[in-house]
């Protein structure tokens, strides 16, 4: 995952009162112009954003992007998030199949941006699932009665 984007105009202290360019964060050029969305590639769209492949990398074999896919940035929140609820929805329907208890479900995303054009993206997610067998015993009848000797 990225680190945060910094800010570019870092003080120093060589120079008293005035900012030096110290370096170019994504999306901007060397003269701070921001370019974000200038792509590099003939056609005006970034090539690395435009060669970004996702894939499963779960055990679950009946979700999608069982094969590398191309998504666009634009694309990539609603098509990640759909893919995490997927792992979600199968736990959920293999748990209740074994007769299992849900006891918690989670989906975490990444969010990235590019580090040539600066589109942010979602770069990733997790499914978590946590489910406990039930078990049919009652337990031990404890405090049902009062035994009293006399």
């Amino acid at each position: 995952m990225l680190g945060p984007i910094t800010n570019t105009n870092l003080y120093n202290p060589a120079l008293p009162g005035e900012y030096a360019k110290q370096s170019v964060i994504p999306g901007q050029n060397e003269s701070g112009q921001m370019t974000v969305g200038k792509g590099n590639g003939p056609d005006g769209v970034c090539l690395t954003c435009k060669s970004r492949r996702y894939q499963d990398v779960s055990s679950d074999g009946g979700v999608s992007f069982q094969t590398p896919t191309h998504i666009s940035p634009e694309a990539s929140f609603s098509a990640v998030r759909a893919h995490e609820y997927e792992h979600i929805r199968r736990d959920r329907a293999a748990a209740e199949e074994r007769g299992d208890e849900i006891v918690f479900q989670n989906v975490s995303f990444r969010v990235s941006s590019c580090d040539e054009c600066g589109k942010a993206y979602k770069s990733g997610g997790t499914a978590t699932t946590v489910s406990r067998t039930v078990s049919d015993k009652r337990p031990e009848p404890y405090g049902d009665f009062v035994d009293e000797y006399v």
